[in-house]
């Protein structure tokens, strides 16, 4: 009957929505800690330098260029910078970690991109 039935769906429900709210975002942290700890990949940090040809990417002994003609979008909000080298892919740059150089990257990437690829939040 509708009435024994009830309560047996607002369980289910209750339950659901622990594993959706609590179970699924818990399991994904502890897997991305595995995997800064394992990969060596994330055991360096990436330093970036923006010039007049690009974005350079440093890591170690590795160093890769993005030119500025390959940056799909630059955004900035409030809290970080993402330099976009597709419609997916991007990096972020805390706004924590460049806050004295975030109005030198505003303007180069302004000056070497098209309007339509930057946007950067006002400030206040």
């Amino acid at each position: 009957t509708l009435e024994t039935s009830e309560p047996f769906y607002t369980s289910i429900y209750v339950e659901a929505a622990i594993i959706f709210l609590l179970h699924i975002p818990i399991t994904l942290r502890l897997r991305a800690k595995t995997a800064i700890k394992t990969n060596p990949v994330f055991a360096e940090a990436l330093h970036y330098t923006f010039s007049e040809e690009g974005i350079k990417v440093v890591q170690g002994e590795e160093e890769a260029l993005l030119t500025w003609d390959l940056v799909y979008k630059i955004v900035g909000t409030k809290e970080q910078v993402l330099v976009f080298s597709n419609r997916i892919s991007a990096f972020i740059l805390p706004r924590t970690q460049i806050t004295e150089y975030y109005e030198q990257i505003k303007e180069l990437s302004t000056k070497k991109l098209e309007k339509y690829r930057v946007k950067f939040c006002k400030e206040k």
